[in-house]
């Protein structure tokens, strides 16, 4: 039996791009974690999720650790489905630490395969191959996960090629499975990272109107209609996230994370110098050497000749070519200072913090053009030596910012005390993007215990009952009403009960705890920190998206189980072989 035969269809093409992306991978594991300036910050994260899922607390819009224990309502802004990836990764191989690292060499095999795979759409096997190379070697693509240590961003830039993919496939064939696919992958890029998901979604929306007044044997209606399924129920899924991040944004001091570093956007344009920089040297004498964030002058070589597709292309091809070399040279544009009267005309944005984002989009734009240039390489005698020149090229090109990576030992082993020492000695957490806007005043100690004992009126006495990450109970007795002060920063979801009935709370002056009053007597009280009315509303219109969702993709099983009665599987799911296949 052949070696081609043990593996499914698209087992090859991911065998290959894995082989071809391994010196890449292989950075992004590591020997510890790399010392970028988010990767703590996102490994710490990942440690609150886990110490939750340990109390069996599945989802939490609290971080209830963070904030030196008074809670920060990270998870309620910032998307988490990157660190429940590393959760579940985590939970396999039983170190958190290798998790978060395995996960962020995953972002380049992901990246890899979605362009891949996006590109085989239009393109022989080989074209797309040099592709997935381009995409994987792209110098931004490396930069995020090992000198940043942006895991979620980087994971949300690889989920975008996917997204084209499926929508474009809904949306020339019609069929369900498709049409689910693109909601699937559309919804957990908008639970990926916030800024990837706000640059995507109009990127997203403008590749499928491509497609939909693209000519095509299903009618006009029927694509649009795909399209509409799609993105409205992929948006729907994502809806529980961002309505409440939307609609609660100025409950926190989000603008620390806007203009609280030096000299906010206009400082962080790139020079054309740095955005086509060429092959950059492995400097061992430095001994924390700083990178420019580049589109690759070797991928750009190699993708500018990829736009004689727009002359010798037709069709469906021709019609991408000019589709991604539109959203580069825009994306490319948007990086520089060139863009300043655009950034300044457009204040949100500002929330972007850093032009150079947009390389994201740029880089997987030009990846599909190195595609393009190695298409028209197809119908010569020597192809085969040329297609691997520039695979070399593109590696060697990229080496440089694989080996200057630096990585930081004492992360290795990672807990919940972690995350408490490093917030002690880390200055920056008092002017958290998180911190709920009440808390005028960063407390001079971090919380112990759930209630304050300094502040009780002489004569209280106060017993601390059942405790968890996110509620407390305890009793009460006193000869004279106060206000009882809870070590938790105030953020509408905290409720209080005494007695079984609700009280009402209120922030205290300066460090933002809420308090609320106790009359003289024996009592009962309960906190607790759950869904708001608006979240709650949220949470039922994912659900009713994710319901929607499972009755449309069963719509074709329901019809055969009744006309049939049983046996065969749904036409419309896509089958493992449409990976590789080709729909020009």
């Amino acid at each position: 039996m052949r070696f081609r035969s043990l593996l499914p269809s698209w087992g090859i093409p991911a065998l290959v791009v894995l082989a071809l992306g391994w010196p890449a991978i292989r950075a992004g594991i590591g020997p510890t974690l790399p010392c970028g300036s988010d990767a703590v910050i996102h490994l710490l994260r990942v440690v609150q999720l886990d110490h939750l899922w340990a109390q069996g607390i599945l989802y939490s819009r609290l971080a209830p650790d963070m904030g030196w224990g008074y809670g920060f309502p990270v998870f309620n802004f910032y998307p988490p489905l990157s660190y429940y990836v590393v959760l579940l990764i985590s939970r396999l191989i039983g170190d958190i630490a290798l998790g978060f690292r395995v996960t962020q060499a995953l972002t380049f095999l992901v990246v890899g395969l979605g362009v891949y795979v996006l590109a085989r759409d239009f393109f022989r096997a080989e074209a797309a191959m040099v592709a997935a190379v381009a995409a994987m070697y792209a110098p931004y693509v490396a930069y995020n996960p090992l000198y940043r240590g942006a895991l979620p961003e980087a994971m949300g830039w690889a989920l975008l090629p996917w997204a084209w993919w499926a929508v474009g496939r809904a949306v020339r064939t019609g069929r369900r499975g498709w049409i689910a696919a693109g909601a699937l992958i559309f919804g957990a890029l908008l639970l990926t990272h916030n800024l990837a998901a706000v640059v995507s979604a109009p990127l997203l929306a403008l590749y499928a109107l491509m497609e939909v007044l693209s000519s095509s044997f299903l009618p006009f209606r029927r694509r649009a209609l795909s399209v509409g399924i799609s993105l409205g129920l992929g948006m729907g899924l994502a809806l529980f996230f961002w309505i409440p991040a939307w609609a609660e944004r100025s409950l926190i001091q989000w603008e620390n994370a806007i203009y609280g570093f030096p000299g906010g956007y206009r400082a962080h344009f790139l020079s054309w110098r740095e955005l086509l920089t060429a092959l950059e040297p492995v400097r061992l004498d430095l001994v924390n050497p700083t990178l420019p964030r580049s589109l690759g002058l070797m991928s750009l070589l190699l993708g500018v000749p990829g736009l004689l597709g727009l002359v010798f292309f037709r069709g469906a091809r021709r019609r991408a070519v000019r589709f991604f070399a539109a959203v580069g040279m825009v994306a490319a544009l948007m990086t520089t200072p060139l863009s300043l009267p655009i950034w300044q005309a457009i204040s949100y944005l500002h929330i972007f913090q850093f032009p150079w984002r947009f390389l994201g989009p740029a880089a997987l734009s030009l990846a599909f053009l190195v595609g393009a240039t190695a298409e028209l390489l197809t119908g010569l005698r020597w192809r085969h030596p040329l297609i691997g020149l520039m695979v070399l090229a593109l590696v060697a090109a990229d080496l440089g910012w694989l080996w200057n990576a630096q990585y930081c030992p004492g992360w290795d082993r990672v807990s919940i005390g972690s995350l408490y020492t490093w917030e002690q000695t880390d200055p920056g957490v008092s002017q958290n993007e998180f911190r709920p806007r009440p808390v005028r005043q960063w407390p001079s100690r971090p919380a112990t215990g759930w209630f304050d004992l300094s502040v009780l009126p002489k004569g209280v006495d106060l017993r601390e009952g059942r405790t968890g990450p996110l509620s407390a109970e305890g009793w009460v007795e006193s000869p004279q009403p106060f206000r009882l002060t809870i070590n938790r920063f105030f953020y509408p979801g905290w409720r209080a009960w005494l007695d079984g009935k609700p009280v009402e709370i209120a922030p205290e002056t300066e460090w933002g705890r809420f308090t609320f009053p106790v009359p003289a007597g024996r009592h009962h009280l309960v906190v607790r920190f759950g869904e708001t009315p608006l979240r709650l509303a949220a949470d039922l219109l994912s659900a009713l998206s994710l319901l929607g969702l499972a009755i449309w993709l069963m719509g074709d099983r329901l019809s055969e189980l009744r006309r049939y009665g049983g046996g065969g599987q749904p036409a419309n799911w896509p089958d493992a072989g449409a990976i590789v296949a080709s729909s020009r």
